[in-house]
């Protein structure tokens, strides 16, 4: 009986080179070879992708010699790829591109302006500016941001730190240095708590005080801290500044009927002030930083508006003779522009609204604390029994415009 033949190994595909990679900030991409020529000119694919964290899908990262001397047509680098920093500056460097040409062919390495695109990562070789390489190039940017130095890729960029949150310590701390500059800027007196540093006139103000002169700012610092240096206002007098009166609490208060102890120490009233003030120190700032992002996103709608009308305007002079081509552009424009006035108009509303609910509760807040100034423990605890804080927005006026002004609508949260 004839053996059965055995069956044939099947072929194993042999492995494929692997092709060279490189970080280009985001993600690892593979280096530009002469066969590739030049990248995908697509403009809207390069707009979609220019902010998404892979990056564009296709194009390359040139890390090649670009020529001293460019001539156009013969001896140029590749268009539309990423760019290292030595072949950044080199082409940065080079009079042969204007800077709208500069954006276009590597847009993810220049701005509009021909200068370094703001955030881009150091990739790749670094830039000298000597053949002795020991100094860095590096070239200004507009405005107050910092140069540019090609370095090249770094441990930072390679790998950056990831985004923590700040301690209680640290938020602290930024609060009472922004406190400080802004003090110093009015010409207004600075008062800093202890562990903070004091200056010669707290120092002064804090000697000449009354240690018993306790009012009911005094008692909240135990509870907010340096938090309630921004919530009060820099016209109210200086002696009402609870870092200019002694931490010491007196557990008694002389009076001509005797001996009369402090009732604000637990009591349910002190308790509500207390919550009330932190609630509209809370509620500043969380308004605050909502208006922070509304006007940054804002500024980036304008960004973004300026960049498409140069495009559009290089686009139209490209397809010059061509009706059909410049009507689509046209159109297309257009409705971009529609969407961006719209979102415009959106956020503008929405920061109006949110300066207005800032006012009034700053004004609330002005109120409160002027209440406070002067009045001894007797006089504040009246104050306490007889103050609303719950219906005080709402009666201050009957104008239903001013009533507004503090309901405030679910869209402007």
């Amino acid at each position: 009986m004839p053996k059965p033949s055995a069956s044939p190994r099947p072929k194993q595909a042999l492995p494929l080179p692997v092709r060279p990679m490189m970080w280009d900030g985001k993600v690892e991409r593979a280096i530009w070879r002469p066969s590739d020529g030049n990248g995908d000119p697509n403009v809207e694919l390069f707009e979609k992708s220019q902010y998404l964290g892979r990056g564009h899908p296709t194009w390359k990262l040139f890390a090649g010699n670009v020529p001293k001397s460019i001539t156009l047509g013969e001896n140029e680098p590749p268009r539309y790829v990423y760019l290292d920093d030595k072949a950044a500056y080199a082409i940065f460097s080079s009079s042969a591109y204007t800077n709208r040409e500069k954006q276009l062919y590597w847009g993810m390495d220049f701005n509009n302006s021909g200068r370094m695109k703001r955030g881009r990562p150091n990739r790749g070789r670094p830039a000298y500016k000597d053949d002795d390489l020991t100094t860095f190039a590096s070239v200004t940017q507009p405005g107050k941001y910092p140069d540019y130095i090609f370095t090249g890729e770094t441990a930072e960029s390679r790998a950056p730190a990831s985004r923590k949150q700040k301690t209680k310590a640290e938020a602290t701390a930024d609060m009472i240095k922004q406190y400080v500059e802004k003090q110093k800027a009015l010409g207004l007196p600075v008062e800093l708590p202890p562990g903070f540093g004091n200056t010669p006139e707290s120092e002064s103000h804090r000697s000449s005080s009354n240690s018993n002169d306790v009012t009911l700012l005094d008692n909240a610092m135990d509870d907010f801290g340096p938090s309630i240096l921004q919530m009060r206002p820099a016209t109210l007098n200086d002696s009402a500044n609870p870092f200019s009166q002694s931490l010491k609490r007196p557990q008694q208060h002389s009076t001509n009927t005797g001996t009369y102890s402090n009732p604000l120490n637990n009591t349910p009233k002190r308790q509500k002030f207390n919550g009330t003030v932190k609630s509209i120190h809370n509620r500043i700032k969380a308004l605050m930083t909502a208006l922070d992002s509304d006007y940054k996103e804002l500024n980036d709608a304008e960004d973004d508006m300026e960049k498409f009308n140069e495009d559009t305007r290089l686009r139209r002079n490209e397809s010059a003779g061509k009706p059909k081509a410049q009507g689509s552009i046209i159109h297309r424009a257009n409705d971009y522009r529609i969407q961006v006035w719209e979102r415009q108009a959106e956020l503008m509303t929405r920061i109006s609204e949110k300066g207005k609910m800032i006012r009034s509760l700053e004004q609330f807040q002005d109120i409160i604390n002027a209440e406070m100034i002067g009045k001894d423990d007797r006089e504040t605890t009246w104050f306490l029994s007889n103050f609303d804080f719950a219906n005080y927005r709402r009666s201050r006026s009957e104008d239903p415009a001013e009533q507004a002004l503090h309901e405030p609508t679910e869209a402007a949260l």
